[in-house]
């Protein structure tokens, strides 16, 4: 065989045994498995914490309305937060009960929030056993100006549990490819240490010495 044969072959076997790539960093994915995690339950906690929240809201006005000792109020300072985004609009309650002043800001309208001055006088609901606890004649109750109550966290629980729920499908596969490339690169170190073993022994002739048999 010529030179030009052998030196094909030698380039060909460089090739052949040239070191695999390494495999990612699988730190790396563990801290995206991690986050995606913690994104999972912040917008697990929200959505479910917000629909309970406004169950026990609708529950609680319920049972007031049906339940509880109407009571004189006076409305006052109303604080517009244009229902979008910068707050919601609440309105100052308070009223006497058997001698006592309480006072609590409540939710003032609906979703679009106030579309009118609400009148200086109003009727509340008390609970007898918790005079603090009331709901208002426009529905709302002494705590629903509440974060739970508001309109952002549901809309955004369901987004981060998207998000962390893909992060983690997207983690398990990037794992996955990450251990196949692994046991690839392991079996390929060792058919390489075989074949590098194998050609040292048939460069030794039957008669013991260093040659071609």
């Amino acid at each position: 065989m010529g030179a030009d044969g052998r030196g094909s072959q030698v380039g060909r076997k460089k090739r052949a045994t040239g070191e695999p790539p390494k495999p990612a960093d699988p730190r790396g994915w563990l801290k995206v498995g991690l986050a995606a995690t913690a994104m999972l339950l912040v917008g697990l906690v929200l959505t479910v914490g917000s629909i309970t929240f406004k169950r026990y809201l609708a529950e609680k006005a319920d049972r007031l309305r049906s339940e509880g000792i109407p009571v004189a109020a006076a409305q006052a300072k109303l604080y517009n937060g244009s229902g979008r985004g910068s707050g919601v609009d609440t309105v100052d309650v308070s009223y006497f009960y058997r001698g006592e002043y309480y006072q609590a800001s409540i939710r003032c309208g609906g979703f679009t929030g106030c579309h009118s001055t609400p009148s200086e006088q109003t009727t509340v609901w008390i609970d007898p056993d918790d005079p603090a606890q009331f709901v208002a004649e426009n529905g709302h109750t002494d705590d629903s100006v509440s974060f739970l109550n508001g309109f952002t966290p549901i809309p955004a629980g369901v987004l981060f549990t998207v998000l962390g729920a893909a992060g983690l499908v997207v983690t398990r596969l990037r794992s996955r490819q990450a251990a196949r490339r692994r046991t690839a690169s392991n079996r390929g170190d060792g058919q390489g240490g075989a074949g590098v073993g194998g050609g040292q022994v048939g460069r030794y002739s039957t008669s013991g010495r260093p040659g071609v048999p």
